[in-house]
């Protein structure tokens, strides 16, 4: 009896001893790798990227499960339907899932709220320490003449403003002073610097204004606050009671 089979299939039987001759002469087209067919640098990176496969995919337990974390689901407040405890937002409705926060996010929001905390208090503490140090490191902007004289002489308020380099003389008299005659630094026979002015009346805002750069003296030399010391000012005026006078010195530069 002639018995066919198809073309291509092994017979169901032991297979021939030419048959499996050939197959054990059969090579495969590459050969199976493995460490020990490497080089030792090959060896090394061949090891290595076993050992990270094995570390990117997913974890296993004793009897060969893999582990996967599980994932809880809530009602949606709004729509009602399951929604992932690691979702952003409800995917049917896309009400933001608030109960979810991200350690990334909390942490920033700390180290944006220390450097804020930070800066503040900086800023605080330096703004009180600005006026003192001020105060310390600049000489008063305007200084008050104490008056050196006593006794029958003008009533007289003077001040001197460095900034401006501007005197002003108030008046504190009852009646006005006329034909004055000013003088600043005036020592021993000399006269010092000098400028007249013809009326001061009373009153604050009477207050006679005189830069100091217009006092000159006898040879016409102008007084220049930039390189000379203001020491003294001296006023003579015609009154009612006859001609007085009032004199003062300002404190010198620190």
């Amino acid at each position: 009896m002639l018995v066919i089979e198809p073309a291509g299939l092994e017979p169901a039987g032991p297979a021939p001893i030419a048959s499996r001759q050939r197959q054990a002469n059969r090579r495969p087209l590459l050969p199976k790798i493995t460490a020990g067919t490497l080089p030792r640098s090959a060896s090394a990176i061949f090891s290595a990227l076993i050992q990270s496969a094995a570390m990117v995919g997913p974890k296993a337990d004793y009897n060969g499960a893999s582990r996967i974390n599980p994932v809880s689901l809530r009602k949606c407040p709004d729509c009602g339907q399951d929604v992932s405890s690691a979702a952003l937002a409800c995917p049917h409705c896309g009400r933001p899932n608030r109960s979810r926060s991200s350690p990334i996010e909390l942490s920033g929001i700390l180290i944006i709220a220390v450097v804020c905390a930070g800066a503040l208090i900086w800023r605080l503490s330096s703004q009180n320490e600005a006026p003192g140090d001020a105060a310390r490191a600049l000489p008063a902007e305007t200084t008050i003449a104490q008056p050196t004289r006593a006794g029958a002489a003008l009533t007289a308020t003077v001040g001197y403003n460095r900034k401006l380099l501007l005197f002003r003389v108030q008046n504190a008299d009852p009646y006005a002073w006329t034909a004055c005659q000013l003088s600043i630094n005036v020592q021993g026979v000399s006269s010092g610097y000098t400028r007249e002015i013809e009326t001061i009346r009373p009153g604050i805002t009477e207050a006679a204004l005189l830069p100091s750069a217009e006092f000159v003296d006898g040879d016409g030399r102008r007084f220049d606050p930039a390189t000379q010391q203001l020491s003294t000012l001296d006023i003579t005026c015609e009154t009612p009671q006859g001609r007085r006078a009032w004199g003062g010195r300002f404190q010198a530069d620190r």
